[in-house]
Protein backbone atom coordinates (compact mmCIF):
# COMPACT_ATOMS: atom_id res chain seq x y z
CA UNK A 1 0.00 0.00 0.00
CA UNK A 2 2.51 2.28 -1.30
CA UNK A 3 0.20 5.71 -0.62
CA UNK A 4 -2.35 4.32 2.13
CA UNK A 5 -2.59 4.46 5.61
CA UNK A 6 -1.84 0.93 6.72
CA UNK A 7 -2.34 -0.93 10.90
CA UNK A 8 -2.09 -4.46 12.01
CA UNK A 9 -5.79 -6.26 12.49
CA UNK A 10 -6.24 -6.89 15.85
CA UNK A 11 -5.88 -10.79 16.36
CA UNK A 12 -4.03 -11.44 13.24
CA UNK A 13 -0.85 -8.93 14.02
CA UNK A 14 1.82 -10.05 11.89
CA UNK A 15 -0.11 -11.88 9.66
CA UNK A 16 -2.34 -9.68 7.80
CA UNK A 17 -2.86 -5.22 7.42
CA UNK A 18 -5.70 -3.49 6.15
CA UNK A 19 -5.27 0.18 4.76
CA UNK A 20 -7.31 3.29 5.34
CA UNK A 21 -8.52 2.26 1.65
CA UNK A 22 -10.12 -0.75 2.29
CA UNK A 23 -7.81 -3.05 0.87
CA UNK A 24 -6.15 -5.93 2.96
CA UNK A 25 -2.94 -7.46 2.72
CA UNK A 26 -1.18 -10.65 4.17
CA UNK A 27 2.39 -10.34 5.19
CA UNK A 28 4.84 -13.12 4.35
CA UNK A 29 5.86 -15.65 7.09
CA UNK A 30 5.55 -18.81 7.73
CA UNK A 31 1.58 -20.48 8.23
CA UNK A 32 0.04 -23.26 10.43
CA UNK A 33 -1.89 -25.46 7.93
CA UNK A 34 -3.56 -28.32 9.37
CA UNK A 35 -3.27 -31.36 7.13
CA UNK A 36 -4.57 -33.66 9.55
CA UNK A 37 -5.24 -33.25 12.70
CA UNK A 38 -2.13 -35.10 14.07
CA UNK A 39 0.32 -33.52 11.38
CA UNK A 40 -0.32 -29.93 11.00
CA UNK A 41 2.77 -28.48 8.53
CA UNK A 42 3.93 -24.88 8.17
CA UNK A 43 4.24 -23.36 5.04
CA UNK A 44 5.89 -19.81 3.87
CA UNK A 45 3.79 -17.66 2.47
CA UNK A 46 4.51 -14.43 0.62
CA UNK A 47 2.75 -10.81 0.95
CA UNK A 48 -0.22 -10.64 -1.45
CA UNK A 49 -3.31 -8.45 -1.18
CA UNK A 50 -5.93 -10.20 -0.82
CA UNK A 51 -9.11 -11.03 -3.31
CA UNK A 52 -12.51 -9.19 -1.52
CA UNK A 53 -15.69 -10.95 -2.19
CA UNK A 54 -19.39 -9.61 -1.67
CA UNK A 55 -20.69 -12.82 -0.16
CA UNK A 56 -23.71 -11.49 1.87
CA UNK A 57 -26.00 -8.39 1.09
CA UNK A 58 -23.45 -6.82 -0.98
CA UNK A 59 -20.99 -6.15 1.48
CA UNK A 60 -16.89 -7.06 0.48
CA UNK A 61 -15.77 -9.95 2.62
CA UNK A 62 -12.34 -11.40 3.13
CA UNK A 63 -10.61 -14.29 4.72
CA UNK A 64 -8.23 -14.34 7.24
CA UNK A 65 -6.38 -17.48 8.21
CA UNK A 66 -4.56 -17.48 12.02
CA UNK A 67 -3.18 -20.97 13.48
CA UNK A 68 -4.96 -22.82 10.61
CA UNK A 69 -8.38 -21.74 11.31
CA UNK A 70 -10.33 -19.58 8.81
CA UNK A 71 -12.63 -16.68 9.18
CA UNK A 72 -14.63 -14.56 7.07
CA UNK A 73 -14.86 -10.54 7.78
CA UNK A 74 -16.43 -7.36 6.53
CA UNK A 75 -14.04 -5.49 5.47
CA UNK A 76 -15.59 -2.66 6.61
CA UNK A 77 -15.49 -3.51 9.88
CA UNK A 78 -11.67 -4.07 9.51
CA UNK A 79 -11.09 -0.78 8.39
CA UNK A 80 -13.19 1.14 11.30
CA UNK A 81 -12.13 -1.42 14.28
CA UNK A 82 -8.54 -1.30 13.14
CA UNK A 83 -8.63 2.99 12.44
CA UNK A 84 -10.85 4.20 14.72
CA UNK A 85 -11.79 3.49 18.59
CA UNK A 86 -15.93 3.49 19.21
CA UNK A 87 -15.76 5.48 22.01
CA UNK A 88 -19.50 5.55 22.35
CA UNK A 89 -19.52 1.93 21.49
CA UNK A 90 -21.86 2.03 18.31
CA UNK A 91 -22.94 -1.16 17.29
CA UNK A 92 -23.15 -0.28 13.27
CA UNK A 93 -20.71 0.73 10.72
CA UNK A 94 -22.62 2.56 8.42
CA UNK A 95 -21.28 3.92 4.89
CA UNK A 96 -21.96 7.39 4.41
CA UNK A 97 -22.28 7.26 0.40
CA UNK A 98 -25.20 4.04 0.74
CA UNK A 99 -22.18 2.00 -1.62
CA UNK A 100 -21.16 -0.71 0.41
CA UNK A 101 -18.43 -1.70 -1.75
CA UNK A 102 -16.55 2.07 -0.59
CA UNK A 103 -14.97 0.60 2.35
CA UNK A 104 -12.62 3.96 2.51
CA UNK A 105 -12.17 4.82 6.04
CA UNK A 106 -13.46 8.66 4.96
CA UNK A 107 -16.81 6.75 3.93
CA UNK A 108 -17.62 5.22 7.07
CA UNK A 109 -19.24 5.99 10.25
CA UNK A 110 -19.85 4.62 13.34
CA UNK A 111 -23.60 4.90 14.17
CA UNK A 112 -26.57 3.07 16.59
CA UNK A 113 -29.09 0.88 14.69
CA UNK A 114 -31.68 4.09 14.22
CA UNK A 115 -29.46 5.81 13.17
CA UNK A 116 -28.49 3.48 10.53
CA UNK A 117 -31.88 3.14 9.95
CA UNK A 118 -32.91 6.86 9.28
CA UNK A 119 -30.11 6.81 6.84
CA UNK A 120 -31.15 4.16 5.01
CA UNK A 121 -35.03 5.87 4.43
CA UNK A 122 -33.71 9.50 3.82
CA UNK A 123 -31.28 8.32 1.34
CA UNK A 124 -33.49 5.78 -0.97
CA UNK A 125 -31.68 2.95 0.19
CA UNK A 126 -34.01 0.83 2.34
CA UNK A 127 -36.85 -0.53 -0.72
CA UNK A 128 -39.59 -1.88 1.48
CA UNK A 129 -41.60 -4.28 -0.89
CA UNK A 130 -45.40 -3.41 -1.86
CA UNK A 131 -47.80 -6.31 -2.80
CA UNK A 132 -51.08 -5.79 -3.65
CA UNK A 133 -54.06 -5.97 -1.50
CA UNK A 134 -55.24 -9.00 -3.38
CA UNK A 135 -51.88 -10.91 -2.71
CA UNK A 136 -51.78 -9.83 0.70
CA UNK A 137 -55.22 -11.22 1.31
CA UNK A 138 -54.36 -14.29 -0.38
CA UNK A 139 -51.69 -14.75 1.68
CA UNK A 140 -53.02 -14.37 5.15
CA UNK A 141 -55.82 -16.51 3.91
CA UNK A 142 -53.14 -18.92 3.03
CA UNK A 143 -51.75 -18.87 6.76
CA UNK A 144 -55.29 -19.03 8.60
CA UNK A 145 -56.11 -22.10 6.41
CA UNK A 146 -52.38 -23.64 7.18
CA UNK A 147 -53.09 -22.83 11.09
CA UNK A 148 -56.75 -24.43 11.05
CA UNK A 149 -54.76 -27.82 9.46
CA UNK A 150 -52.80 -28.02 12.32
CA UNK A 151 -49.78 -26.43 10.94
CA UNK A 152 -47.56 -24.22 13.19
CA UNK A 153 -47.64 -20.55 12.82
CA UNK A 154 -43.60 -20.08 11.47
CA UNK A 155 -43.97 -23.32 9.59
CA UNK A 156 -47.43 -21.80 8.03
CA UNK A 157 -45.71 -18.63 7.29
CA UNK A 158 -42.40 -20.09 5.72
CA UNK A 159 -44.76 -21.69 3.36
CA UNK A 160 -46.83 -18.87 2.56
CA UNK A 161 -43.87 -17.15 1.79
CA UNK A 162 -42.18 -19.80 -0.21
CA UNK A 163 -45.76 -20.32 -2.31
CA UNK A 164 -45.99 -16.75 -2.96
CA UNK A 165 -42.19 -15.68 -3.12
CA UNK A 166 -42.03 -12.79 -0.54
CA UNK A 167 -40.40 -12.90 2.68
CA UNK A 168 -40.93 -14.41 5.24
CA UNK A 169 -40.80 -10.74 7.11
CA UNK A 170 -43.70 -9.88 4.45
CA UNK A 171 -45.76 -12.77 5.54
CA UNK A 172 -45.40 -12.35 9.54
CA UNK A 173 -46.28 -8.74 8.92
CA UNK A 174 -49.39 -9.42 7.29
CA UNK A 175 -50.36 -12.31 9.82
CA UNK A 176 -49.58 -10.52 12.81
CA UNK A 177 -50.29 -6.89 11.97
CA UNK A 178 -52.30 -6.55 9.17
CA UNK A 179 -51.78 -2.89 7.70
CA UNK A 180 -49.67 -4.15 4.63
CA UNK A 181 -48.36 -0.88 2.44
CA UNK A 182 -50.25 -2.19 -0.60
CA UNK A 183 -50.31 -0.45 -4.13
Amino acid sequence: FPSHDTTHIEGYEGLYQVSNMGRVKRLSGNVLCIGTVKNPFKITVYEKILKLSDKKHGYIHCALCKNGKLRTRTVHRLVMESFVVNEDNLPQVNHIDGDKTNNKLSNLEYISQSQNIRHAFDNGLYKRAKISKEVAALIFLEIKENISRGIPIGKSITNSSNKFSVTRAICSHIWYRGDWCCK
